[in-house]
């Protein structure tokens, strides 16, 4: 085996790893999530969709939104939805729901909504409405507006699942 071999099963070693731990209920830290960003090997990023998906979920968790957002916006425009539909939605509804995590309310129920508008899938855009709006009013702080968006929340995930 020569030494490029050798390198690029190091690197995707690294890699399965880092998943592994993302996809943990390990926390990890606001720092070492920046690391990691900062460090990625784009070339192995690109052939494991889950990645992006796991990191920015990580992110958003951590109340890293922001990262969240970066790291989700750079894997939806590398991966397309017809190559990892399953990925490329979860990665964009985590993307949505860090959008709302930084005040842009409206702007996560677009794309939300967008992403069952583009694939016909009326129960996606009401499930993924009613997790964005569940999020939205996890966030605030307000105990009264709290609960009533809560229960619109409710009511959304009801009328998603009839």
């Amino acid at each position: 085996m020569d030494v490029e071999q050798k390198t690029l099963g190091g690197e995707r070693q690294k890699l399965a790893g880092l998943l592994v731990r993302l996809e943990s209920d390990e926390p990890v830290g606001s720092k070492e999530l920046h690391e990691v960003w900062k460090g990625r090997a784009r070339p192995f990023w690109r052939v494991q969709p889950a990645v992006y998906r796991a990191l920015a979920e990580k992110c958003r968790r951590a109340g890293e939104n922001y990262l969240a957002i970066e790291v989700a916006e750079e894997g939806l425009a590398w991966f397309g939805e017809d190559e990892h539909p399953a990925e490329f939605h979860r990665l964009a509804h985590v993307r949505a729901l860090a959008y709302a995590g930084v005040g842009s309310r409206e702007r996560a129920r677009e794309m939300v909504a967008s992403l069952g508008t583009e694939r016909g899938d009326p129960s996606l855009t009401l499930h993924g409405l009613a997790g964005t709006q569940q999020d939205w009013h996890e966030i605030i702080g307000d105990g009264a507006a709290r609960r009533a968006g809560l229960a619109q929340a409710r009511d959304a995930y009801l009328h998603a699942l009839t």
